[in-house]
């Protein structure tokens, strides 16, 4: 399977692009759970960083080591010469698969672990190079491998994100929705007041916020960008498509100069907002002929795999509305599936959002 490189961070470690909706996003490798999609979401960004600062004080120093000194054994961990053995998580188990040219799934279900330890071994032995390791050592749970990034990759943290965030937006910011998976922590901060939108489609109320996508293991590049959420029904909407308020690799990053570029990109976001929910209302006078047609063709562009149509169609069932904004509110609606992870919720509602934006005008 050779060398993945990601084109949102550059990282060769992994699996593909992630920031198209494939086949991992909805069935994780079997491995040792990772830390799960958070269940209680804090109510402000203020107990969000006290969450990023406890994670964080469980998290190991990053380990550069030589591939072809690592070697796994037959409880399935991965042992690092001079520190022990790390278990796997979902994410890291992906990387190490494509990272050494297995089909994890395929290859190991059922087997005996015995036939697995030496296949994996004898290929990170032939392995060239120097990789980064991300490891967790503290809490409940034992030693772990979160992620294979490369020695150059640079970590942005949660914490430091937050806290300007915080600074910008003042120390009432509302959490909407927070989730953290082993691949990624994923946020909307509210800001700003609600918009009460009319239109033929009633949209009825909408919150302006904030959306932070970040990751410290190599799944994808820090993103930034305006949000909507429509109250009720929960469904939120990405709007990048012409301008996202920050993206960053994580690459030779110079920390002061980050802090205030995203300080001086947080500055117009209250005036972006309404533009975004004018966009939304007017959405509702742009008819669509054909409904199932206009969802595969978004699921093309975005490189999401059809095999989600259905839940798209039984979403706009709920709320049926044969325009642009009954499309992009199907999508978002189903996004909510509990079958697609957050990841992936992320991807459909900025599918959603650039949809809508081609309806704009000039």
């Amino acid at each position: 399977m050779g060398l993945f490189v990601c084109t949102s961070c550059m990282d060769a470690f992994t699996c593909g692009n992630p920031s198209l909706f494939d086949e991992h996003l909805l069935a994780p490798v079997p491995a040792v759970a990772g830390p799960p999609a958070s269940a209680s979401v804090p109510a402000a960004l203020g107990e969000l960083i006290a969450a990023f600062e406890a994670e964080a004080r469980t998290y190991g120093p990053d380990l550069d080591v030589a591939l072809c000194t690592l070697s796994m054994n037959d409880a399935g961990a991965i042992v690092v010469p001079g520190h022990g053995a790390f278990e796997l998580t979902p994410w890291s188990t992906k990387q190490l698969a494509s990272r050494v040219g297995v089909r994890w799934d395929r290859w190991f279900s059922g087997i005996d672990a015995e036939l697995r330890t030496p296949e994996i071994t004898r290929r990170l032995a032939r392995e060239p190079g120097v990789v980064r390791l991300k490891t967790t050592i503290g809490g409940e749970r034992p030693p772990t491998l979160r992620g294979f990034v490369s020695p150059s990759y640079a970590t942005i943290p949660d914490t430091m994100i937050a806290r300007r965030i915080l600074s910008a937006i003042g120390p009432d910011a509302r959490i909407i929705r927070a989730a953290t998976t082993d691949r990624s922590t994923s946020y909307v901060v509210q800001v700003g007041e609600c918009l009460h939108l009319r239109g033929p489609a009633h949209v009825g109320d909408v919150v302006g916020g904030l959306l932070v996508r970040n990751s410290d293991v190599g799944h994808s590049c820090l993103f930034i960008s305006l949000h909507l959420t429509r109250l009720v029904c929960k469904n939120g909407m990405v709007f990048s498509q012409h301008e996202a308020v920050l993206r960053r690799t994580h690459r030779r990053v110079d920390f002061r100069v980050f802090s205030q570029r995203l300080g001086t990109c947080l500055l117009d976001l209250p005036f972006r907002i309404p533009s975004a929910g004018r966009l939304l209302e007017q959405s509702g006078h742009h008819p669509v002929q054909h409904v199932e047609g206009a969802i595969v063709n978004i699921f093309r562009k975005a490189h999401v795999r059809r095999r989600l149509v259905p839940i798209m169609l039984a979403a706009y069932e709920q709320e049926p509305s044969p325009t642009v904004f009954g499309i992009s509110q199907a999508i978002t609606l189903g996004a909510q599936d509990p079958s697609i992870p957050p990841e992936g919720r992320l991807v459909l509602e900025h599918a959603a959002g650039n949809y809508i934006q081609t309806f704009a005008g000039p």
